[in-house]
């Protein structure tokens, strides 16, 4: 039998923690000191893993959450009270939502989905089978949102006033690049080592954080019609997230485009093209950022030295490093070991 949906709202409600994981499930309130954090450890027949959920403000929550699943699930949610905003970061695990009218949106991995859900929706969220799933989500209301920025949605820009207006008559969604800005943010949260009441204020950073990067690729003005795309097909997309895969296993070497374009079976003018379609971004961008992205996590999590970290990305000349390091965070890579 179907359990209830559960509302957006009552994800602190420790009344729902059976309904949502069963009987086998840990429910860690003292790691927030506060009723406004939790984090839950649970267990059921084929899955296994953890979600943590916190209040950011009235009406806006952060829920992380890292699964190792047999099979594929099912959840219910239903947005009451009013519209609700569902920000998803999929890092890892891929699925769908449908609502109840038979409406079905694609949530691949590695990518960003921005929906807006009219009030008393159903929304079913499906987990597609596989090893392993690791995301955060933002959950809020349309008031939330500009509560969380301090703006009148007024101020709200034209492009985004779907997102801040009160009442839509429809679902609505956006599918963004999944950025590695994004992907780092997303494992700061889900490996913060902060206790106590100052965790809330690390995760409402960081949502803040995260909550600005998506704006930023929304407001962003689209391709124009002179931009040339590739036509994709479906063995396309697998050789394009290919790339992507050799690139994020071979931080620390630089593989020219035309060697990995022959790696994964397509031409290198294709490759380039689909890349930028798929990520939003040239192959070379994203192997600079996604470096970078891993020596900054060295460098602050590792405390190696900065010639330690260069040479482990890839750089043979530290000077290199440090400009391309500078051009990216705006702080040499010293300071950041340094704090």
């Amino acid at each position: 039998m179907q359990a209830a949906p559960l509302d957006y709202a009552n994800y602190l409600d420790p009344s729902t923690f059976s309904a949502r994981f069963g009987q086998n499930f840990e429910a860690d309130t003292a790691l927030y000191d506060n009723p406004l954090g939790i984090r839950i450890k649970w267990r059921d027949a084929s899955h296994s893993g953890v979600q943590e959920m916190v209040q950011l403000a009235d009406g806006a929550f952060l829920l992380t959450s890292v699964a190792q699943q047999g099979s594929a699930y099912h959840r219910q949610r239903s947005a009451k009270g009013s519209d609700w905003i569902h920000i998803q970061f999929r890092v890892q695990g891929g699925g769908y939502d449908e609502l109840l009218g038979g409406e079905v949106l694609d949530i691949p991995e590695r990518t960003c989905i921005v929906s807006r859900y009219p009030e008393d929706s159903v929304i079913g969220h499906f987990m597609k089978n596989a090893d392993s799933a690791r995301m955060a989500c933002l959950l809020m209301r349309p008031s939330a949102l500009t509560s969380l920025l301090e703006i009148w949605t007024s101020q709200v820009e034209p492009g985004l006033q779907w997102l801040a207006d009160p009442g839509q008559l429809q679902a609505q969604n956006r599918q963004l690049q999944l950025s590695p800005a994004m992907c780092f943010a997303v494992d700061e949260v889900i490996n913060c080592s902060i206790d106590g009441p100052v965790r809330r204020a690390f995760m409402r950073g960081k949502s803040l954080e995260l909550l600005s990067m998506v704006l930023h690729q929304l407001s962003r003005p689209h391709d124009g019609p002179g931009r040339p795309q590739a036509r994709l097909s479906p063995g396309d997309m697998k050789r394009v997230e290919m790339a992507r895969k050799i690139m994020e296993d071979d931080l620390d070497s630089s593989i020219p485009l035309a060697d990995l374009a022959r790696r994964v079976g397509l031409n290198r003018t294709k490759l380039a093209l689909a890349f930028k379609q798929v990520y939003g971004t040239s192959v070379q961008a994203c192997w600079r950022d996604l470096k970078l992205d891993h020596a900054r996590e060295l460098l602050v999590c590792n405390g190696l030295s900065v010639t330690e970290v260069a040479f482990r990305v890839g750089y043979s000349e530290v000077s290199s490093f440090t400009r391309a390091y500078f051009r990216k965070f705006g702080v040499l890579p010293k300071e950041c070991r340094r704090h």
